[in-house]
């Protein structure tokens, strides 16, 4: 009889522990997870939703010209202090011209929809990386006055902090 009360007790006990778990009015709802595949990220004030790491939508309402983006690079690493993780990401995209625009970004955990910081034109990335709460960017980009159709040769290396709710440059 003390074994099958025990049983019970043990039983019910567990399912109210799921229960709680999964509550969406618990409060302690598991931590929702930041990814920049499936995000919002707001590009010259307009908001794109990326699904599996692509956009592609019309460049206006009624529009037959389609505008296309996707990631082109992303690191994670905590941008905030608060010891979660958040990412910074390079988009690229084409709005229906011969242009392809080059943009820096992030996702913060707490930190809202963060404008990106528009980088080049037709530029390579080399590297992204978040080492301590500061994104280090290598890129290859043109010498000023040099015609587009130029291939980037000349490496510029910046560096990005997020401050209140926007990346800036870090000196």
């Amino acid at each position: 009889m003390g074994k099958k009360i025990l049983f019970w007790l043990i039983f019910l006990g567990a399912l109210i522990g799921v229960a709680f778990l999964f509550s969406e009015d618990s409060g302690n709802s598991p931590l929702k997870v930041l990814d920049p595949d499936n995000a919002s990220y707001l590009i010259e004030e307009t908001e794109i939703d990326f699904a599996d790491g692509f956009f592609e939508g019309p460049v206006a309402p009624d529009s037959a010209i389609a505008e296309r983006w996707q990631i082109s690079k992303k690191s994670e690493g905590d941008l905030n202090g608060d010891t979660k993780n958040d990412w910074a990401v390079i988009l690229y995209g084409n709005t229906g011209g011969t242009g392809t625009f080059y943009y820096l970004t992030a996702l913060v955990d707490g930190g809202g929809n963060i404008p990106a910081v528009f980088l080049g034109d037709r530029i390579s990335i080399s590297s992204l990386a978040v080492e301590g709460r500061i994104i280090r960017l290598v890129y290859e980009d043109r010498n000023e006055g040099e015609p587009l159709a130029t291939e980037p040769t000349v490496e510029k290396k910046l560096l990005y902090k997020f401050e209140n709710g926007k990346l800036v440059l870090a000196e």
